[in-house]
């Protein structure tokens, strides 16, 4: 709706000292929902013009970069008359009745400047996920060399068990020891997402006419696009062979926390270990580091020679209930679960 300017003055407003902070607040009543140009003038004691700013702009609703309006079910209120549906205000709004098109308009322009922000952050993550994986790389090229100066046929600091990369961390009981990657700091990264095509921003006149605005504000489609939250990562020189596959994707907490509805975010999932166990003679996965033979969920086959896990081609192990009750497990061989040597990383 094309709005007639005021014809009511605002002001003039004074405001006079002491000014205390760097700010000076001056309280202006205006006409709701009213675009209006003022002149500051700074004056002395004597009543003498320091200096004078014109054109200071109050613009329209829409177009005020930090205006966030009021929730739509608050000011919104949806009337039948004559068989035809129509749109008013609340009895309690706190926008009212004339301004309810610029509102709807505010809307619009509000939720584009959000996109905007969460398009900017994308951005943002991205690269900070390239310089990550960068480092990570380097880091996995100088593990590989200690893994293989320490003797182990596997070399690789990265390995793949029951779908999960597990990375190297150092040394436990005199051999190496590795913990489930969580954070998806080793994988490759997807192929980028693409863009979403952005809907208008602004409504239709309510009378059928043209559009509202004739110019869009200055902060409409700030900066930023619209990328994947993954698009832009690099963790990790391509993967060769297969052994990535069943964990090339990446799951946000976020989505997980929609699928769960509102309410605390879920808890993440403990972590995992392989390590050696001197006191079993095996390789063990457990959620903790160093924990007994009866802690663990997956194991490599007693008295195992292999100086690293994945050394040796053999068949693993996994705690199965033999009851009913689950009270009493046994160990059963679990073919497919052993670790397997990921690809090493080019220096």
């Amino acid at each position: 709706m094309v709005e007639t300017p005021s014809t009511r003055a605002a002001g003039p407003s004074k405001v006079a000292p002491p000014f205390r902070g760097a700010e000076v607040e001056v309280v202006v009543p205006v006409e709701a929902c009213q675009e209006y140009e003022f002149t500051l003038r700074v004056v002395t004691p004597a009543g003498g013009t320091l200096v004078t700013v014109p054109g200071l702009l109050l613009p329209a609703l829409p177009d005020i970069p930090d205006y966030v309006p009021p929730p739509l079910a608050t000011v919104v209120q949806v009337a039948l008359a004559g068989g035809k549906l129509g749109l008013t205000t609340q009895p309690s709004s706190p926008v009212p009745a004339s301004c309810l098109p610029r509102y709807l308009e505010a809307v619009d322009a509000f939720a584009n400047r959000l996109e905007s922000a969460a398009n900017n952050a994308e951005g943002e993550t991205a690269a900070a996920e390239a310089v990550l994986g960068r480092a990570q790389d380097l880091v996995e090229v100088t593990q590989e060399k200690v893994l293989a100066r320490q003797g182990c046929v596997c070399s690789s600091p990265r390995l793949v068990v029951e779908g999960r990369v597990y990375l190297y961390q150092g040394q436990s009981e005199g051999r190496p020891y590795y913990t489930w990657d969580q954070e998806g700091r080793s994988l490759p990264s997807p192929p980028a997402a693409a863009a979403r095509t952005k809907r208008a921003a602004f409504i239709g006149r309510v009378d059928g006419g043209g559009t509202t605005t004739t110019r869009r504000p200055w902060n409409y489609s700030a900066q930023g696009g619209g990328r994947g939250a993954w698009g832009g990562s690099s963790s990790s020189r391509g993967a060769q062979g297969g052994s990535r596959g069943p964990v090339g994707g990446r799951v946000s907490a976020s989505s997980i926390g929609g699928r769960l509805g509102p309410g605390l975010p879920p808890s993440p999932p403990p972590a995992s270990h392989l390590y050696w166990s001197p006191s079993s003679r095996s390789w063990l996965v457990s959620p903790t580091l160093g924990a007994p033979e009866a802690q663990a969920t997956l194991a490599s086959q007693p008295a195992t020679t292999s100086l690293c896990p994945a050394d040796q081609a053999e068949v693993w192990r996994t705690r199965q209930a033999r009851t009913r009750s689950g009270r009493t497990v046994a160990w059963a061989d679990m073919p497919g679960a052993a670790p397997s040597c990921a690809p090493d990383l080019a220096p």
